[in-house]
């Protein structure tokens, strides 16, 4: 939608916010965990085997649901950093004017590093000696946890590069999932073979909506 001057004596031309191109999300990445506990080890076990077998299983599909829109940091429209070297004050300043010419908002954004730009950022002085922000970082000797006015999510399920990895500045419309089947858990006892098996399964699809939404940096280890 844009705005139009006012001509007196003449109705301006409405518009349809709702008329434009759509995408297609496929939901088509179906993946599942099985982990067998067996019955002996069950009940020779003082630790619960089956509630550690869950969370085990459901951290797998946990990062394999990560990993699936990590894949489209490298697709954004630009970037920055590069590949095998350190992240720079200077690549975080362009990384946010690149989002602000794009016009997005500054609400909803956030950095994804792994934890080699994690480091790289605690080398930089103004995000951690405290004449640039007292009284916060340096008495409880803490990670900064956010930058220029977004937060800091760290991960290292983010796709490799040739030396180091994909991160990204995102504002939340960059990319979008779409589940089906969340975190679906199916616990099946076989007793002619002894064994329970849990089995976590999910349906989800990933898409990019807005490549000027984002900002892809390049980080220094994979």
């Amino acid at each position: 939608v844009t705005a139009t001057e006012v001509t007196i004596g003449t109705e301006g031309v409405q518009k349809n916010p709702f008329n434009t191109t759509g995408l297609t999300l496929a939901v088509n990445l179906y993946y599942e965990a099985p982990v067998t506990v067996d019955y002996m080890s069950r009940r020779q076990s003082q630790v619960d085997l089956i509630s550690n077998a869950e969370e085990e299983s459901a951290y797998a599909i946990k990062k394999i649901m990560d990993t699936s829109l990590a894949d489209l940091f490298s697709s954004l429209d630009s970037g920055g950093g590069t590949d095998g070297s350190a992240i720079t004050d200077a690549v975080l300043i362009a990384a946010v004017e690149y989002l602000d010419e794009a016009d997005a908002p500054e609400e909803n954004r956030s950095w994804i590093f792994d934890p080699s730009a994690k480091a790289d950022l605690m080398g930089i002085d103004k995000f951690v000696r405290s004449d640039y922000f007292a009284a916060d970082v340096i008495p409880t000797g803490g990670f900064r946890k956010d930058v220029y006015g977004a937060p800091v999510l760290i991960t290292n399920n983010l796709t490799a590069n040739s030396t180091g990895s994909y991160g990204a500045y995102l504002h939340r419309d960059a990319l979008a999932i779409a589940i089906s089947e969340n975190m679906e858990v199916d616990r099946v006892d076989q007793p002619l073979k002894h064994q329970l098996v849990i089995n976590t399964g999910a349906l989800w699809g990933v898409i990019e909506i807005r490549g000027t939404f984002g900002y892809y940096i390049c980080t220094r280890l994979a």
